[in-house]
C-alpha cells in the first residue's frame, strides 16, 4: 500500500508514496567509523523516481527487468561487471569513471537483492497513482499508461537524472532490449535458467 506524503526528492512533491522502507545494508565497502552518509539505495521516494524514470523511456518491460536496469542507475559502477553485448562494450569505460568506494557495493549480489522490497513498492505506489498500468503488474509487467504523463517538474528531474549519468544513461537502458533472460545471464544478477530466485 501507499500512503500520503509530503516528502520531496529532487524538488519533487511525490505525494502519494511508498511506505519507509530501511535499505538492510550489510557491508560497508569501507571501515568508515559512525560516520553517515546519504546512498540513492537506501532511499525508498528514490526508487519511485527511478521506477518512473525507466517507464519514461521503456514502455513495456517485465518486472524483473526493471530491477536489473534499476540496479544499475543507482550503482552506475557496477556495470564493469557486465558481459556487454557488442553494441554496448564501449560504455566499460565510462563505468570504471563512476567508481567510488562509498557508493559501490561491496556485494552486488548481495545489494540487487536487498533492493527488491523497495523496488515492489514503488512499482505499487506507481500503478496506485495511475502512472501504470495495475492489471499488468499483478503479471509481472510493467506498462505506462498511454494517456498519462509525468508533472513537467518531475519530468525535468529525470532529464537532469538521466543526464549527470552521462553515456551510461544509453548504455543502462539499452540494456531493455535484451530478451530477460538474456540480461539476467549478462548480469550475473538473476538465476537465468529456472526464472526467479
Amino acid at each position: 500500500m501507499c500512503r500520503k506524503s509530503g516528502s520531496k526528492r529532487h524538488g519533487v512533491n511525490y505525494g502519494r508514496c511508498c511506505w519507509p522502507i530501511v535499505f538492510p545494508w550489510r557491508k560497508l565497502p569501507h571501515s568508515l567509523g559512525q560516520m553517515l552518509i546519504y546512498h540513492p539505495a537506501q532511499d525508498a521516494y528514490h526508487c519511485v523516481f527511478r521506477m518512473t524514470a525507466i517507464v519514461e523511456r521503456i514502455a513495456l518491460l517485465e518486472f524483473d527487468k526493471a530491477r536489473l536496469i534499476d540496479f544499475y542507475l543507482v550503482f552506475p559502477a557496477s556495470l564493469q561487471s557486465i558481459r556487454f553485448t557488442r553494441g554496448l562494450s564501449k560504455f566499460r569505460r565510462y563505468a570504471k569513471d563512476r567508481s567510488n568506494i562509498y557508493r559501490d557495493p561491496s556485494n552486488p549480489l548481495e545489494a540487487f537483492r536487498a533492493l527488491r522490497p523497495m523496488q515492489e513498492a514503488a512499482v505499487r505506489c506507481l500503478a496506485s497513482a495511475g502512472i501504470i498500468d495495475s492489471a499488468l503488474l499483478g503479471k509481472g509487467l510493467i506498462s505506462r499508461r498511454a494517456a498519462t504523463s509525468v508533472w513537467p517538474k518531475l519530468a525535468a528531474s529525470i532529464a537532469a537524472f538521466t543526464e549527470d549519468l552521462g553515456p551510461l544513461s544509453e548504455a543502462i537502458i539499452g540494456l531493455g532490449e535484451l530478451q530477460l533472460a538474456e540480461l539476467k545471464e549478462r548480469s550475473g544478477l538473476m538465476e537465468h535458467r529456472y526464472g526467479h530466485l
